[in-house]
């Protein structure tokens, strides 16, 4: 893609890009559903749930990362990150001096 990662980044200059701002502009560019803006715990509130094993391609996957383990597991505040399930229990994100990793739990 070309575009830099940076943590809570604004995209009104489109010199940089976060995680939310990533699955936004996959969304946009691959299904044409606007996720709307909003960070991580923005687009969780608007989120359906759904279990690990009912996930499919393109659901967006929410997680916690070493910043948000601090708080409670039922808490909004957990969400730290996010991504696009790609099937066989790998992610598509974003994140530092990294392009496009892909995650596999």
């Amino acid at each position: 893609m070309g575009t830099p990662y940076k943590n809570a980044s604004s995209r009104s200059n489109k010199s940089t890009m976060d995680c939310s701002e990533f699955t936004m502009w996959a969304y946009r560019e691959g299904t044409w559903k606007d996720l709307r803006r909003g960070g991580a715990s923005s687009q969780y509130k608007k989120a359906t749930k759904v279990s690990r094993n009912n996930l499919e391609v393109d659901v967006l996957v929410f997680f916690s990362t070493n910043a948000t383990m601090k708080y409670s597991a039922n808490s909004i505040n957990r969400i730290g990150h996010l991504g696009i399930y790609a099937g066989n229990k790998k992610i598509l994100h974003t994140m530092v001096k990294v392009a496009l990793p892909i995650a596999t739990w």
